[in-house]
């Protein structure tokens, strides 16, 4: 018998229109969606009329909490080393938290955060993507 490593999430089931609201009613963002993709979690563009970008991601229902902390320490402490490397940034939503449960489609809740947008290629729309990309 054979170890089999089984990965299971459930991607949240959220389309453009929930997930403006939700962007709006969390994060007091409002502008046009763009759904990026994803593997496992789903993602949207945010652009405000102003022009500025974000990007909302909601984790799969399986994801730990405690992933996404050690994320946004992550990011949190590499801001404060190196300040002036472009990168994402934690926009809290409007109650102060880094991470909100939202509830998709199905009732299952997920948490949703919003990132500031780094310009450039999506990751998945890199082809090849190389070594010394990587």
């Amino acid at each position: 018998m054979s170890d089999v490593l089984a990965v299971r999430f459930q991607r949240p089931r959220i389309g453009t229109a929930e997930a403006a609201e939700l962007a709006l009613e969390r994060f007091g963002l409002r502008g046009v969606l763009d759904e990026l993709p994803s593997e496992r979690d789903r993602n949207f563009r945010i652009t405000t009329p102003a022009g500025e970008r974000y990007v909302l991601k909601l984790a799969h229902a399986d994801e730990s909490p405690e992933i996404l902390d050690l994320q946004h320490r992550a990011l949190e402490r590499i801001a404060a080393r190196a300040p002036q490397l472009t990168m994402p940034r934690l926009v809290r939503s409007l109650g102060g938290q880094e991470a909100d449960i939202a509830h998709a489609d199905s009732g299952i809740p997920h948490l949703a955060r919003v990132l500031t947008w780094v310009p450039g290629r999506e990751w998945a729309r890199c082809s090849p993507q190389t070594p010394e990309l990587l």
